[in-house]
Parts: C-alpha cells; structure tokens; sequence
C-alpha cells in the first residue's frame, strides 16, 4: 500500500509540473472557445433585438447554455 502512495504522489508531481510547464510555454488548457467576439457581438444583438436563447442558439449554431452564458458574461463586462 506504502508502494502504491508513493508512485500516486510521484504522477501527481510528474502532471503538476507538466502542466506549469505547458502554461509556461504559452499552451491554452481546458476546451476550445465555442464563440469567438464577432460571434458574441451577433448575441448581444440579436438579444437586444429580442430574441431568445433558443432562437440565438439555432442562429449561431451554439448551444442554448453557451448562449446564455456568453449573454452574461457579456452583461457583467458592461456594468
């Protein structure tokens, strides 16, 4: 068991620092954007104009949740 702790602790170390060294070099960790600004700019018109989420999510192509989302975190950069 003592075996077996060990060499968890050392892959863990071994992925902690393979990480720090990705983002050192520049490497964009998590999943890809879905919306690039073009594209958020099209949601906080389309939301203006009155339209809803599910409506903006068949426009864009983009999930209802990623709408949203996006629709807030564009609301909170505004205030």
């Amino acid at each position: 068991a003592e075996i077996a702790e060990i060499e968890r602790e050392t892959i863990v170390m071994r992925v902690k620092s393979g990480l720090e060294a990705a983002k050192k070099r520049g490497v964009r960790l998590g999943p890809p954007i879905k919306a690039n600004e073009e594209t958020q700019l099209e949601i906080k018109r389309l939301r203006s104009e009155g339209k809803s989420y599910s409506d903006i999510a068949k426009i864009t192509g983009l999930g209802k949740g990623t709408v949203h989302r996006l629709d807030k975190a564009q609301s909170q950069k505004e205030t």
